[in-house]
């Protein structure tokens, strides 16, 4: 499937309506800020880092990203959170990621769900997003230098965290770290943490 420009019309039986593709994603999507909105933006930003925005997002895949790094294909899933929402906030969010094992699978060729016997994340690398600063500031989603991402294979995932729902900013860091022996990385350097995980 191609991707669209933005361009293409509504109509009312073939005679269009004066909206366009692009002005359904500027109403549904503008919104960065807010957790769903940010959490695609999220997956854009690491799908680009990638060189795999050839292909449609498809939001219900058993992961976020596919690409081929070096010869490896490589499946993402990817987590977003910010300290700062579009909404007021007093102080800043208490960064968490789920990280859930999951006991149900959808297939898209029968659309049914397949129920495993035992739970299991399906990507086989994880890319966790936070934007901004807990300093009080409003983050801007554009600025790809106020976005933090750390990079871990699922395998050290389920080592450290083999049935663990949820994951802390703080803890994240710790196994990030232990694993790797890296911390967040930017943007610049996306591409690279995750084609480190497959020598």
């Amino acid at each position: 499937m191609s991707l669209p420009h933005g361009d293409e019309p509504f109509r009312v039986n073939g005679t269009p309506l004066g909206l366009t593709l692009l002005d359904y994603w500027r109403w549904s999507g503008s919104d960065l800020l807010g957790n769903a909105e940010r959490g695609v933006l999220a997956e854009f930003l690491v799908a680009s880092a990638l060189d795999a925005t050839h292909e449609p997002r498809a939001g219900w895949a058993a992961h976020d990203v596919s690409a081929s790094l070096g010869g490896a294909d490589v499946t993402v899933e990817v987590k977003s959170a910010a300290w700062y929402q579009s909404w007021h906030q007093e102080r800043p969010s208490d960064i968490r990621f789920d990280i859930a094992p999951r006991k149900w699978l959808w297939n898209p060729e029968t659309n049914g769900s397949v129920e495993l016997r035992k739970p299991r994340r399906f990507a086989s690398v994880y890319v966790f997003c936070v934007l901004g600063a807990p300093d009080g500031s409003r983050p801007d989603p554009f600025e790809t230098g106020q976005w933090d991402f750390y990079v871990l294979d699922t395998a050290s995932l389920d080592r450290a965290k083999p049935r663990q729902q949820t994951i802390g900013l703080r803890p994240l860091r710790r196994l990030v770290r232990d694993a790797t022996g890296r911390g967040a990385v930017k943007y610049a350097d996306l591409r690279e943490a995750v084609r480190a995980l497959f020598p």
